[in-house]
C-alpha cells in the first residue's frame, strides 16, 4: 500500500526520470489534478499519467508507452520521442537543442542491423555533409545516425512540419492544376540535384512531399525507405503503402531505383494530386502492381479535363511502363516543363485555407518542446465486465481532444477555394435574401459544368435529375440553409460517376401514395467513392422496406465512404450498400431511421474482414446499428470490426445481426466492438450486442462471447435530451445524450454535436 501522501509508484518515477519527462515541481503541478480525478479512489499510475497529459507535461502517445509491459522506448540518444507519425517513424526532439527531428527506423530488433548497414549509413552521411551546400533549398536530408537500446538504427532529420500533400488530398480532394504545376517544377529541381550527385530519392510518395507555411515544398524521408527495405518482391507482406512510387521494373526483380523510375515516381504522385486518387484503385497491393506494369498510367485529362494539354503529355512521358520511353533525366524535363501561372500563389491561398499548424511548440520544464495539438486518440484494449471495476481501476487515459479539424477543412474543394470565379468563403448574405429564402418554386436542376460541379442555391427546391458522368460529380449548396431535392412519390433519384460528393442537401420523397413498383431506396447512387456533408436524407416514414441511400459498388472496384455532420432519418435504412465497402466512416451522425442503420450485403468476391470506423454517432428507434446478410456465393466466414469513438447505440434488439448461410455455424462469425477512445459505445441495457439467425431453429439466437472479442459495448441506461426538454431549435437536439449510468471519463459527453447537424428541417422526421 502507498503512504497517505500521493504520489506515482516507484517504477513510473524511476521511468519518467530516466528519460527526464519530468521533475518534482511537474509533479506537485499535477497533483491538484490527480486528487480531482481520484477522488476518493487511489492515485493509481494511470491517473499521474492522465494528469500529466492534460497539462502538457507528457504526450498521449509517450503515456501509452510508458503503460506498456514492458514499458516502451522512449529515447534514442539524444532523442526524446514524442508521437508516432508513421509507421516507421517518429516525432523526436533533441534534448542539446530542442529542435524537431523525424527519425525514421532502419532496422528491427528481431533482425539488428548488421556492420554493413551501419557502415553504408554512415558513408552516405558523410557524403550528405559535402553536398549539404548545394542542395535545394526544399530538399530536406538525412543528418544522423541513431541507435536505440534494443539495437534499432533510425535517421535522424529535421522536421518540416506542416502538411504532407497526402493529408491535403483527402482534406480538400484533387488540386488545381496550376498548383501541382509548381509543385513538379520545384520536386524536378530536387531530382536535378540528386541526379548530379549520383543519388536516388527512393521515396517520392504523397506523404513526403510537404506544404510549407511560404507556400514552397519541402521534399523529406530521403533514403530511409530504401534502406529498411531494399527491394520490393511481390508476397504476402506486401502492404498498399509499399507499392507508392514504385516504378514497374522494381517490382520483382534485382533493379535498384535509377533517375528514369524516380520520375516514374513523381509523375504518379502529380497524377493523384490532379485526380485526388492513386494512379490505380485496388484494395489488393499485388493486383495494383500487376496492373502498373501490365498498363500504361490512363491520360489524366479523362478525369481532369481541365488540365492544359503540355502538363499532361509531361505526366504521360513520366508514367511509361517502360523505362526505355521515359525522359532521360529531370534536367531534360525541366526544359520541357510548362509554365506555372499562379502557382506559388495557388499554394500560398490553400496554406491560408488551412488550420494552425499541428506541430505548434509549448516549452516544457525539461527544456524540450513537443507538439501541443496531437491527436486526440489512446487505443486501449481493456475488457469492460462491469462498470463499477472500470470506475475502480481507473486503467483509462483521458486525452484532451485535438482542435484541428479533420476531413474537410473547409465546405469547400482546393479546387473551389483557388477558382478565381468562386469567393474564398461561402457567401452568407444570399442565405439572409428574402428572395432566396421565401420562394416555393421547384427548380429544375442544373447540368455539371466543367469541373463536374452542380452548385444549388440556399433554400431552393429542385426536381432531381439523373446524372451519369464518367468522372467526379459534385452537388452542393454552400448555404447556411440546405437546398432541398424533392424526389417523385414513386420515382428514384439515381446518380452515377467515379466520384460522387454531396453537401448540404436535404433529400425526401413527395407525398403520394406508393405503388408496388415504387424503388426500394430514396437515392441510389453508384460510384468508388461517395462523400456526404452536412446532408440530410428523409426516406418515406410509412415504408419499413425503402433505404434513404443505396450505394452500388462498381464491379472490381473497393470502394470509399465517407459522413460527415449527416441525418438519416423516416423509415427502412438509412443506408445500404449491395457490397460492403472497403472503407466506411461515420463522423457526426445521427441514423434515426425506424428499420435500422446500416444494411451491408456480402456475396462473390468480397472479404471475410471487415471494418468501420464510427465517431460521434447516434443510433435511435431502429432494431440494429448494423445489419448484415452473408450470400451463399459469399465469403466463408466473417469477421466484423466496428470501430467507435464517443458513440451512443440504442437498437431495440441488437447493435448488429447476421444472416449467415444456412450451414454456418457460430464460430464462423466473429464481431470485435473496438474504441478509438477511452470511452466504450453506450449501448441500451435491454439489446444484445449481435445476434443471428439460426436456420435449424427458424430464429435469432445471441453470439456466444467467444464470438465477441474485446467487445468494448458499455449497457447502461440512457436519458436524452427529449425525455427532459420540449422546445428544441432542430429536432435533431432531442437526440442529444444528456446521462447515464456509467463511468465518465471526460467532461464531453459521446453522440451526436446537434449544432454540427443540417439546420432548419421542415418536417416531423422522427418516425418511433
Amino acid at each position: 500500500m502507498r503512504s497517505g501522501k500521493r504520489q506515482p509508484s516507484e517504477q513510473l518515477l524511476s521511468l519518467l526520470r530516466a528519460d527526464g519527462l519530468a521533475a518534482r515541481c511537474d509533479l506537485d503541478r499535477c497533483l491538484p489534478l490527480v486528487r480531482t480525478l481520484a477522488s476518493e479512489l487511489p492515485d493509481f499510475d494511470s491517473v499521474w499519467l492522465d494528469a500529466m497529459v492534460r497539462l502538457r507535461q507528457l504526450t498521449p502517445w509517450q503515456a501509452s508507452q510508458l503503460q506498456q509491459t514492458p514499458p516502451g522506448v522512449l529515447s534514442v540518444g539524444r532523442f526524446l520521442l514524442c508521437e508516432q507519425l508513421g509507421e516507421h517513424s517518429l516525432l523526436a526532439i533533441d534534448r542539446r537543442s530542442g529542435s524537431r527531428f523525424v527519425l525514421a527506423k532502419i532496422s528491427n530488433a528481431d533482425t539488428p542491423a548488421s556492420s554493413g548497414l551501419r557502415t553504408s549509413t554512415q558513408e552516405l552521411l558523410d557524403r550528405l555533409q559535402t553536398l549539404q551546400p548545394r542542395r535545394p533549398a526544399g530538399c530536406i536530408l538525412p543528418a544522423e545516425l541513431a541507435e536505440d537500446s534494443h539495437g534499432r538504427l533510425w535517421l535522424a532529420s529535421p522536421h518540416a512540419g506542416n502538411w504532407s500533400f497526402d493529408d491535403l488530398v483527402i482534406r480538400g480532394g484533387r488540386l488545381p492544376w496550376q498548383a501541382v504545376t509548381e509543385i513538379g517544377r520545384e520536386l524536378l529541381h530536387c531530382l536535378a540535384w540528386f541526379e548530379q550527385s549520383g543519388l536516388t530519392h527512393g521515396n517520392l510518395t504523397a506523404s513526403s512531399v510537404r506544404l510549407c507555411p511560404n507556400g514552397q515544398i519541402a521534399l523529406t524521408a530521403a533514403f530511409a525507405r530504401r534502406l529498411r527495405r531494399p527491394g520490393i518482391s511481390i508476397g504476402q507482406q506486401l502492404t498498399l503503402r509499399d507499392c507508392d512510387g514504385i516504378a514497374p521494373e522494381l517490382s520483382e526483380s534485382t533493379r535498384h531505383p535509377d533517375r528514369r523510375s524516380e520520375l516514374y515516381a513523381l509523375g504518379c504522385l502529380l497524377w493523384q494530386l490532379l485526380a485526388g486518387r492513386p494512379v490505380v484503385i485496388s484494395a489488393d497491393p499485388v493486383r495494383r502492381l500487376i496492373s502498373q506494369r501490365e498498363h500504361d498510367i490512363s491520360d489524366i485529362r479523362t478525369l481532369v479535363p481541365e488540365c492544359p494539354e503540355s502538363l499532361a503529355r509531361c505526366i504521360q512521358m513520366m508514367t511509361r511502363r517502360l523505362p526505355e520511353l521515359r525522359p532521360d533525366s529531370a534536367a531534360d524535363l525541366l526544359r520541357l516543363w510548362p509554365p506555372a501561372p499562379h502557382g506559388v500563389s495557388a499554394l500560398r491561398r490553400i496554406v491560408k485555407a488551412l488550420p494552425e499548424s499541428r506541430t505548434a511548440v509549448v516549452q516544457l520544464p525539461a527544456s524540450a518542446a513537443l507538439p501541443q495539438t496531437l491527436p486526440a486518440r489512446l487505443i486501449r484494449r481493456a475488457a469492460w465486465p462491469a462498470a463499477a471495476l472500470a470506475a475502480l481501476t481507473g486503467l483509462a487515459i483521458t486525452v484532451s481532444r485535438s482542435e484541428t479539424p479533420l476531413i474537410p477543412l473547409t465546405s469547400m474543394t482546393w479546387h473551389d477555394l483557388l477558382d478565381p470565379a468562386s469567393p474564398t468563403v461561402p457567401d452568407k448574405t444570399s442565405a439572409a435574401d428574402p428572395a432566396v429564402t421565401a420562394t416555393v418554386a421547384l427548380h429544375d436542376m442544373p447540368q455539371p459544368d466543367a469541373d463536374g460541379i452542380i452548385r444549388l442555391l440556399p433554400g431552393h427546391t429542385y426536381r432531381p435529375r439523373d446524372l451519369r458522368v464518367p468522372g467526379r460529380l459534385t452537388i452542393e449548396c454552400m448555404g447556411p440553409v440546405g437546398a432541398e431535392v424533392k424526389i417523385p412519390a414513386n420515382g428514384q433519384w439515381i446518380v452515377a460517376a467515379a466520384t460522387v460528393e454531396l453537401r448540404g442537401l436535404q433529400l425526401h420523397r413527395d407525398s403520394g401514395q406508393p405503388i408496388p413498383e415504387t424503388p426500394r431506396q430514396l437515392v441510389a447512387v453508384q460510384c468508388q467513392s461517395l462523400l456526404l456533408r452536412n446532408c440530410h436524407i428523409q426516406s418515406p416514414a410509412a415504408s419499413d422496406d425503402c433505404s434513404g441511400l443505396a450505394w452500388f459498388r462498381p464491379a472490381g472496384q473497393p470502394g470509399i465512404i465517407e459522413l460527415q455532420n449527416c441525418v438519416f432519418a423516416g423509415g427502412g435504412y438509412g443506408i445500404s450498400c449491395n457490397h460492403p465497402p472497403r472503407r466506411l466512416q461515420l463522423e457526426n451522425v445521427l441514423l434515426a431511421c425506424r428499420g435500422g442503420g446500416l444494411l451491408l450485403e456480402f456475396g462473390l468476391a468480397d472479404s471475410a474482414d471487415w471494418q468501420a470506423t464510427l465517431k460521434n454517432v447516434t443510433q435511435r428507434f431502429g432494431f440494429s446499428l448494423l445489419d448484415a446478410i452473408v450470400h451463399p456465393d459469399g465469403p466463408q466466414k466473417l469477421e466484423l470490426r466496428i470501430a467507435s469513438q464517443d458513440c451512443v447505440y440504442q437498437p431495440r434488439m441488437a447493435v448488429a445481426r447476421i444472416r449467415p448461410p444456412g450451414n454456418w455455424k457460430p464460430a464462423d462469425m466473429q464481431i470485435r466492438f473496438q474504441t478509438d477512445s477511452g470511452h466504450p459505445a453506450i449501448v441500451n441495457p435491454a439489446a444484445e450486442s449481435a445476434v443471428y439467425i439460426d436456420r435449424s431453429l427458424n430464429q435469432t439466437v445471441a453470439l456466444p462471447a467467444a464470438s465477441l472479442p474485446d467487445n468494448m459495448l458499455l449497457f447502461v441506461d440512457s436519458t436524452f435530451a427529449d425525455a427532459e426538454q420540449q422546445n428544441f431549435r432542430t429536432p435533431w437536439e432531442a437526440s442529444m445524450l444528456l446521462d447515464f449510468d456509467g463511468p465518465k471519463l471526460s467532461q464531453q459527453l459521446p453522440g451526436i454535436t446537434a449544432e454540427h447537424l443540417p439546420a432548419k428541417p421542415e418536417a416531423d422526421y422522427f418516425t418511433n
